[in-house]
């Protein structure tokens, strides 16, 4: 089979592997309800061999996955700790659930704030397993790609095109992200197709410039804010006039930049 479907098999079936396990995970988290302590502790007790099968699965399938792509690189084991880790984040919904009610909102706010939580842990849970066992047991590769996942955002999509020289470097992610690190030379033309799909190159590097002047103006709004603070307290005549042009000199680099998105983005 030639590598680029091996790589496409791959990404299908972790793909497969966390949508099941969202779907479990969250059928153990509905069966809990109302989510009282105890029902918090029952939840964790049902869900951690999910959640620890599902984790060492996706590692599995990165390491079954390079030993058919990268035959002559020496693989290494994966830490333990990969599933510990994954099983010790199941009471990141009653978290959700307790730092809500403590700002105010309802419980049934919370409580929907804290499915959530439980449907992106299952999908991080195999997605997150599957990057960091790569980056973990093919050190002697350098040339990585991430793969782009269906219906990527843009975010995601603007990195297509990269080349990283470790897994570790490309196997970066956000929540609920799709995009898998694999050797470059597996890749095939489906990241192309994305960014074809996005509106070519043209509208990737745009991207790449608007967030990158969302950047500069944030940036510099906050240097402008810290150096009027500063002269709040500053008092030296002179040190605290040099205060207040740097202010100054930060706004004027702020509204430039977003004068400059303004003009990027308008259609």
């Amino acid at each position: 089979m030639p590598v680029e479907a091996v790589t496409a098999t791959y990404t299908q079936q972790v793909d497969r592997l966390a949508a099941e396990t969202r779907r479990r995970l969250l059928r153990i988290w509905d069966s809990c309800a109302p989510w009282s302590a105890t029902d918090i502790d029952r939840f964790h007790d049902i869900a951690e061999p999910l959640i620890r099968a599902a984790a060492q699965a996706g590692a599995d399938l990165s390491a079954t996955y390079l030993e058919h792509v990268l035959p002559d690189v020496a693989l290494r084991e994966v830490s333990p700790l990969l599933v510990d880790d994954a099983a010790a984040r199941l009471y990141d919904p009653s978290d959700r659930i307790g730092k809500l009610i403590n700002s105010g909102s309802t419980f049934d706010e919370a409580a929907t704030a804290a499915r959530g939580v439980v449907d992106t842990l299952g999908h991080n849970t195999v997605y997150n397993a599957a990057r960091q066992s790569m980056a973990e047991v093919a050190i002697g590769h350098t040339e990585w790609t991430r793969q782009v996942g269906p219906k990527c955002c843009d975010w995601c999509l603007s990195f297509a095109g990269e080349v990283w020289y470790s897994a570790a470097g490309a196997g970066f992610g956000h929540d609920n992200d799709k995009c898998l690190a694999v050797p470059t030379s597996t890749a095939g033309d489906s990241n192309q197709q994305a960014i074809e799909a996005a509106g070519g190159q043209v509208q990737v590097k745009k991207y790449k410039q608007a967030n990158s002047l969302r950047r500069s103006e944030k940036t510099a709004r906050r240097n402008s804010e810290q150096a009027r603070k500063d002269g709040l307290i500053e008092t030296d005549p002179a040190r605290k006039e040099r205060l207040s042009i740097r202010e100054q000199e930060w706004e004027t680099r702020a509204e430039r930049a977003a004068e400059r998105l303004q003009l990027l983005t308008a259609p």
